[in-house]
């Protein structure tokens, strides 16, 4: 996995023994953050597509929680400051462990409270941006769907299909009775986020879900499987 952008050179160490949480041990915390952020309460932050452990050093700021698909993922509780320990997977081996630190502040008033990672919130972005030149009102950022665009990441990662393995429709990945309308876009190969909208918005089916007034909310999965033909594969899930 590449090493993600550092924000700022400090100590673990330092940090946890100013707000109080020396508890962790010393020498593993004795490391650069990845990142620092700042995030609402409400935020629910991870990695969608990797096998990933989280630690928090304050449970009463953030816990951990586990989605449909067995995959974790950070809820940030109430303002504070907390860091977060990842650790991901390579091959079934442990990689070392990466810190976040996180400055949570008060309650979000608007769905800037999701978070699923980089590459998830630069495609409902992107699509935003298409919508917005096209006079389409934004498509509202809906965590449930986004864990279900996972689970259809790593089924489309094996049969790339809108039929899952099962023979059943994509559409059974949804709560029974949680919608009106659905859609799904899927794209393998498309390294970013960007290059996975341009794809989409090159194909006329795709397009016309992207630019749809029917739906109102928007799910993204992602997953990267190097040993699989495409490597990359992206799911979009549309509801009203």
């Amino acid at each position: 996995m590449e090493k993600r952008r550092s924000v700022k050179m400090v100590l673990v160490l330092l940090v946890l023994c100013l707000f109080g949480m020396c508890g962790w041990d010393e020498a593993e915390a004795a490391v650069q953050y990845e990142e620092e952020l700042t995030r609402p309460t409400g935020t629910n932050w991870g990695f969608p597509g990797y096998r990933a452990e989280y630690e928090v050093s304050d449970p009463e700021i953030a816990e951990i929680l586990q989605g449909k698909n067995g995959e974790y993922r950070i809820h940030l509780i109430k303002p504070g400051d907390v860091v977060v320990k990842v650790t991901f997977f390579s091959e079934g081996e442990r990689l070392e462990p990466e810190y976040y630190l996180f400055h949570v502040t008060g309650t979000a008033v608007d769905d800037t409270a999701f978070d699923w990672g980089t590459f998830a919130a630069d495609v409902i972005r992107l699509v935003n941006e298409e919508r917005a030149k096209v006079g389409v009102k934004p498509l509202r950022a809906a965590f449930d769907l986004s864990e279900e665009a996972a689970i259809r990441a790593g089924e489309v990662s094996e049969v790339y299909s809108h039929t899952r393995p099962d023979g059943t429709s994509f559409s059974t990945v949804f709560e029974e009775g949680s919608y009106e309308a659905v859609g799904e876009n899927l794209q393998a190969g498309a390294s970013t986020p960007e290059e996975a909208i341009r794809q989409w918005m090159n194909s006329p089916s795709h397009r016309e879900n992207i630019l749809s007034e029917e739906y109102e909310e928007l799910g993204v999965g992602y997953i990267y499987v190097p040993e699989s033909k495409y490597k990359h594969y992206w799911v979009q899930l549309f509801r009203r």
